[in-house]
């Protein structure tokens, strides 16, 4: 499953799943996101021209609570901008772009176009903290609103092309 569209490629084996690895030789740096206590069960990356440095970048944590049988999931979405020294552990890094909203609202907006969500809806105020900084040192901003996107029963996602 791609989240979007097809250029979306898996970043990495994710903890639960058969996806696949990235293709040979196309290693990228990553910093270890964790929600739950633990690592990203899905992680996906859509690069930007033939540039390793520029990414959009998007993981996601299935949780343990569930809506009407179906499982919730959660993501969290990135521009990577460019590869640096980390901060915090001077270890070779992306590091992401201040705006986390426009990559949140890119990810809302392309399930949306790729008619795989039932249902969008945003919560405002959902984050109290509207400004800070990332385990890698960068400074992030948000309005605070959490984007919801329901996705349609695996019967109802379109297919993807086989271009």
């Amino acid at each position: 499953m791609v989240p979007c569209g097809s250029d979306y490629i898996p970043q990495q084996r994710p903890n639960r799943g058969g996806l696949g690895i990235p293709p040979p030789g196309r290693r990228s740096a990553r910093q270890r996101s964790l929600s739950f206590g633990r690592k990203q069960d899905l992680a996906f990356e859509q690069p930007v021209g033939d540039s390793p440095r520029q990414r959009h970048h998007v993981r996601f944590w299935r949780s343990e609570e569930q809506e009407s049988g179906r499982p919730l999931w959660l993501g969290a979405a990135t521009f990577d901008e460019r590869v640096g020294l980390s901060y915090t552990t001077g270890e070779v890094t992306h590091h992401i772009g201040p705006d986390v909203d426009a990559e949140r609202n890119r990810i809302a907006n392309e399930l949306e176009k790729a008619d795989w969500a039932q249902e969008v809806y945003w919560i405002d105020g959902f984050h109290h903290r509207l400004e800070g900084h990332n385990g890698g040192g960068d400074p992030w901003r948000t309005d605070g609103r959490l984007a919801v996107v329901v996705l349609k029963d695996g019967s109802d996602v379109p297919q993807q092309d086989k271009r």
